[in-house]
């Protein structure tokens, strides 16, 4: 943890050619249920090379928010994978949470997560990654008659041979803590590039590395739509 008399945790979120979501998303996470002592900031990164006006609008009126960070991007499309990996090298914080454009988070995710970090760092202080159950919802927001247990096997079986048979942990409901972070970032952005995706080589190393917890609540709705 920083050296502060605050938990410093950091959302991290990548876009690109999200409006259609994206407002949604972001009340969500401002308007989550904070303890008093944690220092909570959503960082955005934009990553098209070339925005629209109204994405840029958009970044324009939100960057006003102090608890809002847009990060430059210098006019690079880095790809999804070295995106996050570009928000986790740029920002520092103890806990930080992944986040898609276009779901919308429960209002008790980010304190639900901080009592299971607690209860994981207090029994061994490893690098650890914590993911949660999702609500499946489709574009219109409403709740799909599916589980995503059903779709995805063997949900919360956390042990290496599952990080390399079955890709279950989903970054829209995945954080991690600094010690996992920092062994992260020493990844070149080449290797990181070519991974599938950045969630399933998260969730490798840290079975590595550290340690895994499921959540089994549903702590965010995971939308489903033609731009998934």
């Amino acid at each position: 943890m920083e050296n502060n008399d605050k938990t410093k945790i950091a959302v991290i979120l990548s876009m690109y050619d999200g409006l259609q979501f994206i407002s949604e998303q972001v009340d969500s996470i401002l308007l989550q249920n904070i303890p008093i002592d944690v220092d909570f900031k959503l960082y955005i990164r934009n990553d098209q090379e070339v925005s629209s006006d109204e994405t840029l609008d958009y970044l324009s009126k939100i960057k006003h928010n102090p608890r809002i960070a847009i990060l430059p991007n210098y006019g690079k499309n880095l790809g999804v994978q070295n995106s996050f990996l570009e928000l986790l090298k740029c920002v520092k914080a103890d806990y930080y949470f992944f986040s898609d454009q276009d779901d919308v988070w429960n209002k008790n995710k980010v304190s639900s997560f901080l009592k299971s970090f607690n209860l994981m760092e207090d029994s061994a202080n490893l690098p650890t990654l914590l993911y949660s159950d999702v609500e499946l919802i489709d574009a219109s927001g409403k709740i799909m008659n599916v589980e995503f247990s059903e779709i995805v096997r063997n949900r919360s079986q956390n042990g290496f041979e599952h990080r390399i048979f079955y890709d279950n942990v989903t970054g829209a409901a995945m954080a991690i803590n600094r010690k996992l972070r920092d062994l992260i970032v020493r990844v070149n952005m080449e290797s990181f590039g070519s991974v599938p995706m950045h969630d399933s080589a998260i969730a490798q190393l840290a079975s590595l590395s550290g340690q895994i917890g499921f959540l089994p609540e549903k702590l965010i709705c995971y939308r489903q739509h033609e731009k998934n």
